[in-house]
């Protein structure tokens, strides 16, 4: 196929096609970057470097010249350097040498293919094999692919390179462009945007070049829209490889260190400054790989480097990429108790002296006002100024006019100087464009290449918007979107207004911000497909208690510190949460908020927020983004309660005469007793207007109380719930679940990050984001009223009885695209029927994709969406009769919870023929659903009824026979023609004729043609409409299509319970659950035989072995003691008495034979040991942080749960604080519970107590095969009565690889301890009170481990008397085999096996 004839500009013309390409400069010598000549260049001239004059930030590259170190030197010369063209199928196929691999051993392996016709190499990965054809499949860097026989093409093996992938992708090809010439001496022209006003043309112009040029590419080969890397044309598109770049000298730059704002260095390459415009240019040293090929590449990191972690100050041109990954803008700033500047004086190089590495363009020196020493937001404030505000620049008009910077440069100047922390994709024409430190994220996120020019810059088509600002926004990156809004027609008509009055000409189209974007502000369909869960942004806020609520609070235990205010936002479904609670020192509320919701944006008020609250917060999310107002009453300030309020009323987010949703009726009418939620609100709603979401969110009107959602807050002591309950009215209405127990009990994620494990993974089988969204929130908010408890068993009973295949049919119906995340799809159609959807589908917003047809697509799918719902609600009306669930049948009953929508969803759906409104995205209503479209559409049926018979008139008129009919000419629908020779009315004007025929109009027929092209132009006005009108519609029926959707979520959370209920491995019950309260005498029960872990669900079969438990009630103690060998599951037994209790209360089915139990109004569990070093927190203080939110809050309704208390100190101190909280939690709160220890002698003080009950993981004990050799424990991981007499510590030490050596000593040592604290333990009673003179016994610390025994013989003689026949031998055979033990040098192996016997003997001694 021949190569696409290219249209170039005019000599003097510039294009935006100069942001891509330029001609290279004519070379005196006729070297590198010379035009070819007609001759073929030897290969010397071939291997010979072309020096880079292109972006010096990582691209210096030389041209792209075939070579073939695989191949003959004939194959080489084979190779001419004048067809351009891309076409595959005109890339001649080569007879090569054979390399290796092949066939399936060359997958995923690197490879540079030749392509002729562009000569140049391009490289890829080799993704499959394909046996039948001999062909592998190769995606190359910039993401085109295809099947290539590499037999038959020039090819070369390439070793897969150590530095990051980001460095590979910018090694991408240049996109297809235009050499443009310019008027001045024959050299290429520079970029538009650094273009100075003396060889600027007007945007009008350079655009409208750009849409011809552009769209060459497009039209000859793929889609824009297929390009998934790079943001260029393909090879079958004609792209051209790299040209030279201009002459200079090769040179080696030292790096300059840039301060950042958080005190931290970054390097920027050293530059030299060029005269284009006062802007520093670069001459980046050109790459060389192997066998002389020369890419159009960034060159690799030296062989001699050692991999960095991209970011760091070592990283070669890292360019202080830290900073801008983060939102950081790159600039410094007083941090750390510095100076601005200080950061940029302490630097170093960052590397080697002869390191070979890649210059940047030191953007300190391009753009003085950049340097951290001048640097200014938009008020001209410094870093050190407490109100500077490092989301804004300021650029200096003086350096505007002294470096002549051209109007469409000042423009992106302008836009980046308001939104400095962030990314701009700057569109001109087709093309997202990326500029200076904008352009250098480009490459490294999104494997972009540099554009040809000095400065930097990358960009991409139209069509890859969703999918690269995903990206940007997704590596935690702030995108602002900035489009056109005038196209270069409407400049020049603006243009020639201006002239009119006498004003100077506009040279730049108009554009505005439209759109915001960060990983919690995502809306588009195309940007949520990867993300199914929740992407909340939180504002927070913190205000002083005020007296009132600190003296309602004093009964809770726990004095409050502080007043903690929450808003939260889902902006893909315009959810709105707000809260506020009193929180103490430890943030105990804060933590469950947080680890709930994740939110993954903050937004605080600047200095206002404490420490600790901060601390929290980056230690329990992962990398959040945080977003910091300054106080105020203004825009893009954190506003105050007061005028959030105020704004509620002023903001026009609801209609005229509408009432506000009830939370926020609730919040204005509380006034301060709602300060603290109402100032949160004005922060998120602050910040949402500046990001151009708040009219779309609140449109929504989904505003919810955070209690009611995720639970929070619930069931605490000090509640205005009275104790007990359970019954159906009485009590929380939700248990409540703190940070520590839903991070200990990996209720939503385990300890990775990941859900596997986890109870939410145990129990989804949802089929819809909305439906997993809700089981999650369920899963957080579990239900304490025996009533709502009952009405979802009963559900998920019936829908694995009489309904189940209904709900397999509707699970079949919600699987479907349509209803995939319908809950999203309804939020956005809301928000466009409302007028107040994405700026960027404005109307005045300059697309040229067609959105028209995604618009109507994703309209219709609403629709097919809300049919399969009613269709599946239809499948169960026809079982409902065997219902026992009154919650289903209010589910699945139109009228009840699922509205009645069928007569609206039928007038929706019979607007117009669906199917050719998707394909042809206009839609053709149906008649009388929009009259203006009625009245054009009858206007142009009279006006061709007016043809026809002004038709009938001229045929009379002309005489019988004569044949006299309708044609088309030029722009002429209707024109007579008539036979030659035939006799036509005087008053027939003649048209352009033909060979036999005759053609005429007339001032009648004109007339006619007039009205009907008018009729079809209100038609096309009426039809533009259409759509905005139905979903104008369809929003104002939004309470409809919101109760569908709730209804459909609930309905699949119920059936994702059913699922693991039927579907689990081994019995699977209902729990029963029966009233208590403090009447009843007592304490309140969990009973549970043969339970199992919720874990072992989702296996083939049960891996956990089942127990039976039993806490409080008639027949057994609440609290259980538990012992056991270490690793012998009494971790998993505790977590599935706390998970089965979740579960029972969430209206699951439960992993056991049988489960009964008293409703639980909270849980607290302290399990594990980490600290939180970003807290600054020990692992003791996370220990007792956790059991003093039990102590503070349980009731004797709630479950609470220790594991090892007190290791995180000494031992006399941990033991004693262990019993101290035993002792509390038996004796004042009487709560159900388990306590997991390794204080044996905690088990022996609590040997007859009738609160507590000794319980042990059994195992069994082998002894050593040979003398001097450990025991073995078995674990049986099963539950069984009395205390474990150790914990076989030194088992877990072999099984975890210690030394032999260290495993003897310390089992030698074990024993002695052992019989040191069996001895101490029996005499300290008698020793307590002769001390005291009598009273209470203590718990020890477990006695001192002496190796020679002296302490057991001190014990066993005051317990039996020194006199007592064979105690004095026991102790001196004892002390004796010690000794013999820990002796420097032995083994120990004999006196190993005296111990394990003389253990005994001691035991049975101190037994009599």
């Amino acid at each position: 196929m021949a190569p696409k004839k290219k249209s170039e500009p005019l000599s003097g013309q510039r294009s935006i096609a100069n942001f891509f390409a330029a001609k290279p400069k004519p070379s005196q010598n006729g070297g590198a970057g010379s035009t070819p000549t007609a001759a073929a260049p030897s290969p010397a001239k071939l291997l010979k470097h072309s020096v880079a004059g292109d972006v010096a930030a990582a691209k210096g590259s030389a041209d792209a010249v075939p070579a073939a170190t695989a191949h003959s030197p004939a194959a080489m010369e084979a190779v001419p350097l004048s067809a351009k063209s891309g076409s595959k199928a005109a890339r001649p196929k080569a007879a090569v040498a054979a390399a290796t691999p092949s066939g399936q051993a060359a997958v995923r392996r690197r490879v540079k293919v030749y392509w002729k016709d562009d000569e140049a190499w391009y490289t890829g990965d080799v993704q499959e094999f394909d046996p039948a054809t001999g062909k592998h499949r190769v995606l190359y860097d910039d993401g085109d692919e295809e099947w290539v026989d590499l037999a038959a093409e020039q090819h070369q093996w390439v070793d897969r390179p150590r530095a990051a992938a980001g460095r590979a992708k910018a090694a991408g090809r240049k996109r297809k462009s235009v050499v443009v010439e310019s008027d001045s001496e024959g050299q290429a022209s520079g970029s538009e945007y650094a273009a100075s006003d003396e060889e600027e043309e007007s945007e009008e112009e350079s655009l409208a070049d750009s849409e011809e040029e552009r769209s060459e590419g497009e039209n000859s080969g793929a889609s824009p829209a297929k390009k998934r890397r790079g943001g260029g044309g393909s090879k079958a598109k004609g792209r051209k490889p790299a040209a030279g770049r201009g002459k200079g000298k090769q040179a080696k730059a030292a790096a300059t260190p840039v301060a950042l704002p958080n005190g931290s260095v970054g390097l920027t390459p050293a530059s030299r400054p060029t005269g284009n415009g006062g802007l520093p240019g670069s001459a980046p040293t050109a790459a060389r790989t192997g066998g002389g090929m020369c890419t159009a590449a960034r060159p690799p990191p030296p062989a001699s480097a050692a991999a960095k972690t991209p970011g760091t100050a070592g990283t070669v041109g890292s360019l202080a990429r830290p900073s801008l990954l983060a939102g950081t803008p790159l600039t410094g700033g007083a941090a750390g108790g510095k100076t601005p500047g200080s950061a940029l004086r302490e630097g170093g190089s960052g590397g080697g002296e002869g390191a070979d590495r890649t210059s940047f363009r030191d953007l300190t020196a391009a753009f003085p006002f950049l340097h951290p020493d001048r640097i200014r937001d938009a008020a001209q404030r410094r870093p050190d100024h407490p109100d500077y505000d490092p989301r804004t620049l300021y650029v200096p008009p003086e350096w505007l006019k002294q470096n002549k910077v051209s109007p469409g440069q000042q423009q992106w100047w302008e836009f980046k100087s308001r939104h400095f922390d962030s990314v701009l994709l700057f569109k001109m024409g087709k093309f997202y464009e990326l500029f200076e430190m904008d352009a250098h994220i480009a490459v490294e996120v999104l494997g972009l290449s540099y554009m040809k020019g000095e400065k930097p810059h990358a960009g991409f088509p139209e069509a890859a918007y969703h999918g690269m600002a995903e990206r940007l926004a997704r590596a935690g990156l702030k995108v602002v979107v900035v489009e056109q809004i005038e196209t270069p027609d409407m400049l020049k008509a603006r243009n020639e207004e201006r002239s009119a009055k006498g004003l100077k000409k506009e040279t730049v189209v108009r554009r505005e911000k439209v759109a915001v974007l960060t990983q919690a502000t995502l809306t588009d369909q195309e940007m949520l497909c990867s993300q199914p869960e929740a992407a909340y942004l939180m504002a927070l806020a913190e205000l002083p208690v005020p007296d009132e609520l600190l003296a309602a609070s004093e009964h809770s235990g726990a004095p409050p510190c502080v007043w903690v205010g929450a808003c939260a936002v889902d902006a893909a479904t315009g959810q709105m949460l707000l809260g506020q609670w009193l929180d103490d020192e430890l943030r105990s509320q804060l933590r469950a908020v947080l680890t709930a919701v994740q939110p993954v944006e903050l937004v605080l008020p600047r200095g206002e927020v404490s420490t600790e609250t901060r601390k929290v917060a980056r230690g329990l999310l992962r990398a959040p983004r945080i977003e910091e107002l300054p106080l105020g009453s203004e825009d893009g300030q954190f506003w105050d309660a007061h005028t959030a309020v105020a704004q509620l009323e002023a903001g026009g987010y609801f209609p005229e005469g509408s009432t506000l949703p009830p939370a926020l009726a609730a919040l204005r009418d509380g006034g301060a007793g709602q300060a603290a939620a109402a100032h949160a609100l004005g922060g998120c709603l602050s910040h949402l207007r500046e990001i151009l979401l708040d009219k779309q969110v609140m449109a929504a009107g989904r505003v919810e109380q955070l209690a009611e959602t995720f639970g929070i807050g619930a069931g605490l002591a000090g509640s205005s719930a009275a104790l007990g309950g359970g019954d159906g009215g009485a009590g929380p209405q939700y248990t409540a679940l703190d940070g520590a127990a839903l991070e200990n009990l990996e209720v939503l994620e385990n300890s990775e990050g990941g859900t596997q494990g986890t109870l939410l993974a145990a129990l989804n089988n949802c089929v819809t984001p909305a439906g997993r969204r809700r089981l999650r929130q369920w899963l957080c908010r579990p239900l304490y009223r025996i009533a709502d408890i009952a009405a979802r068993q009963d559900a998920v009973a019936d829908l694995m009885g009489g309904a189940e295949e209904a709900a397999a049919a509707a699970r079949g119906l919600f699987k479907g695209a349509c209803v995939s995340d319908l809950e999203r799809a309804l939020a956005r159609i809301n928000a466009a029927g409302a007028g107040v959807g994405s700026a960027r589908d404005a109307p005045h917003v300059v697309l040229y994709e067609d959105v028209s047809k995604k618009r109507v697509q994703s309209y219709a799918a609403a629709l097919h969406g809300l049919q399969q719902i009613q269709a599946a609600v239809t499948g169960f009306r026809a079982v409902s009769s065997h219902f026992t669930s009154s919650l289903l049948h209010r589910l699945t009953t139109p009228g009840e919870l699922f509205p009645d929508m069928a007569e609206a969803l039928q007038e929706m759906q019979s607007a117009t023929n669906w199917e050719e409104a998707k394909a042809s995205g206009r839609i053709d209503p149906a008649p009388g659903v929009d009259a203006a479209y009625d009245e054009a559409v009858e206007a142009i049926q009279q006006a061709e009824r007016d043809l026809q018979s002004y038709l009938q008139v001229a045929k009379r008129a002309v005489g019988g026979g004569v044949k006299v009919s309708y044609i088309s000419q030029q722009n002429n629908s209707h024109v007579l023609e008539v036979p030659e020779g035939a006799k036509v009315p005087a008053s027939w004007e003649p048209c352009a004729g033909k060979k036999g025929f005759k053609r005429y109009t007339s001032r009648e027929l004109r007339e006619l043609v007039k009205a009907r092209e008018a009729a079809y132009d209100a038609k096309e006005r009426a039809q533009g409409g259409i759509l905005q009108g139905m979903m104008r519609r369809f929003a104002g029926r939004k309470a409809l299509w919101d109760a569908a959707v709730d209804c459909m979520a609930q309905l699949d959370a119920l059936m994702s319970l059913a699922v693991a209920a039927a579907c689990g491995s081994g019995t699977m019950c209902r729990p029963k659950l029966v009233p208590w309260s403090p009447a009843d005498g007592g304490a309140p029960m969990f009973r549970a035989r043969g339970l199992r872990h919720p874990a072992g669900v989702c296996g083939p079969d049960g891996t956990f072995v089942p127990n039976d438990i039993e806490l409080g009630g008639p027949d057994a103690k609440p609290f259980i003691v538990l012992t056991g060998p270490n690793m012998g599951g009494k971790s998993t037994l505790m977590r599935q008495v706390c998970l089965a209790s979740l579960m029972a209360q969430v209206g699951a089915f439960v992993p056991a034979e049988s489960l009964e139990l008293n409703p639980i109004d909270a849980v607290f569990v302290r399990m594990g040991a980490r600290d939180r070093i970003m807290l600054g927190q020990s692992t003791f203080l996370v220990e007792l942080s956790e059991t003093s939110a039990a102590l503070h809050r349980a009731t004797p309704s709630s479950l609470v749960i220790l594991d090892e208390l007190g290791r995180g100190t000494s031992t006399g101190d941990g033991a004693a604080i262990a019993a101290a909280v035993l002792d509390h939690l038996t004796q004042r709160v009487g709560c159900r519970g388990m306590f997991a220890t390794h204080y044996h002698h905690i088990s022996d003080s609590h040997a007859s107590d009738p609160l507590v009950a000794l319980k042990h993981m059994a195992c069994a004990v082998t002894p050593p095969s040979e003398p001097g050799g450990v025991e073995e424990v078995t674990f049986l991981y099963k539950l069984c009565d009395g205390a474990c007499p150790k914990s076989y510590g030194t088992n877990v030490a072999r099984l975890a690889g210690l030394p032999d050596c260290v495993v003897h000593r310390a089992a030698a040592k074990a024993v002695e301890s052992e019989a040191a604290r069996q001895a101490s333990g029996a005499a300290a009673p008698a020793a307590v009170a002769e001390r005291q003179g009598g009273g209470d016994s203590q718990c020890g610390g477990g006695g001192d481990m002496e190796v020679d025994g002296t302490a057991a013989r001190a014990a066993a003689e005051r317990q039996q008397g020194p006199g007592t026949p064979g105690v004095a031998e026991l102790l001196r055979r004892v002390q004796a085999a010690c000794k013999a033990a820990a002796a420097p040098g032995s083994s120990g192996a004999a006196a190993i096996g005296d111990l394990l016997e003389l253990q005994e003997e001691v035991r049975a001694l101190l037994l009599r």
